[in-house]
């Protein structure tokens, strides 16, 4: 009977931890509905950050496999981003911001993405609230920047402001 109480701690720990704490995340989730991606950062007050990438991009696979992967499995970003990949040129159908159909490509070109890896960093409307990321830049540095993009995503959704270019 001890032996039963002393597990039941354990067994509700383990009843309550939340998937996303247990995922084994093996790549960037693609984004198939940018609604649905930026309505459930939106229940956090948080940004959604699309990495846009291309197959056989080796800066993109660093930055997937080097930073956002980790992101993703860190408690401490858990509530704070939503991440997802979208692959430019490619023929895969996602559902805009505004619910409406479009290739992965098509959603890439219109905001004039054509170089990879790119990070931007959006609020629930789809605008842009925080300066793009293109290249992988300086690796020792690149956390920074990811952090910093999240933090001023973060603030200029609370201040219900896009990004604006001039700073």
């Amino acid at each position: 009977m001890k032996r039963a109480l002393l597990l039941l701690p354990i067994l509700a720990w383990a009843l309550t931890t939340p998937a996303w704490a247990a995922s084994n995340f093996k790549d960037v989730p693609h984004s198939r509905n940018l609604k649905a991606d930026s309505t459930l950062a939106a229940v956090h007050q948080a940004p959604l950050m699309l990495v846009f990438t291309s197959p056989g991009c080796h800066f993109c696979a660093t930055v997937k496999n080097e930073y956002l992967i980790p992101m993703l499995k860190d408690p401490a970003y858990k509530g704070k981003v939503v991440i997802r990949q979208v692959e430019v040129g490619s023929d895969t159908v996602l559902n805009g911001f505004d619910g409406k159909k479009l290739t992965e490509g098509e959603f890439a070109a219109n905001l004039n993405v054509f170089m990879v890896p790119t990070v931007k960093v959006f609020d629930a409307k789809g605008r842009e609230v925080a300066k793009g990321i293109v290249g992988l830049l300086t690796p020792d540095f690149y956390q920074g920047y990811l952090d910093m993009a999240i933090d001023e995503g973060s603030q200029n959704i609370r201040q219900d402001k896009a990004f604006a270019e001039d700073h």
